[in-house]
């Protein structure tokens, strides 16, 4: 009785050890599986594009360089940032501006953004800006429009304005890497 019992729990012993080796090579088979798709996704390329706040036009991207419709659609989302503020919203949208600007003008840039919200603040100017057109030249761009300027309730200035913005892509984000701003009286603002 003793030799059955023995018998009955080695078959038994050998089916689960059958059993598990089935398993463990299983896994393994999916283990290795698993590295497989994983060093062939590795080669595969990816790209980011980053898009403007307001996209209304469609662009192409060609051999890595933007159409102008791209910059033209980076330009109406940023100028915004500069063109229209209150007091109290400017130095949010002068922070924002900034933050697509090209490290070798941002000093310049800066500074004479910095000059504007010193001058909003202390006379508490408000300013709205309008678009009309737009030209775009590879990359650079060229919205104009219709700018007003407040004190209070009062309009203190109301004068079509042209925004110049020269645009740079580096690893694949576009920075501005110049700005102009001329009125229709031909100084510069």
């Amino acid at each position: 009785m003793r030799i059955s019992v023995f018998r009955e729990k080695w078959e038994n012993l050998a089916r689960e050890n059958g059993l598990l080796r089935f398993c463990v090579l299983v896994l393994t088979a999916g283990l290795i599986l698993e590295g497989l798709v994983m060093v062939m996704s590795l080669g595969k390329t990816s790209v980011v594009i980053e898009v403007p706040e307001y996209l209304k036009k469609d662009f192409s991207i060609k051999e890595g360089k933007p159409s102008s419709e791209y910059f033209e659609q980076w330009a109406l989302s940023l100028v915004p940032y500069i063109a229209g503020f209150t007091p109290e919203s400017v130095d949010f949208n002068i922070r924002v501006f900034l933050s697509y600007v090209h490290p070798k003008s941002y000093g310049t840039i800066e500074a004479e953004l910095i000059k504007l919200r010193d001058q909003v603040k202390s006379v508490g100017i408000s300013q709205a800006f309008f678009p009309q057109t737009v030209v775009t030249k590879e990359n650079k761009v060229r919205v104009t429009g219709r700018q007003m300027r407040f004190v209070g309730k009062t309009v203190t200035s109301d004068e079509v304005v042209t925004y110049e913005i020269g645009f740079l892509m580096e690893r694949g984000k576009p920075l501005i890497e110049g700005m102009n701003v001329t009125t229709d009286s031909g100084r510069k603002g």
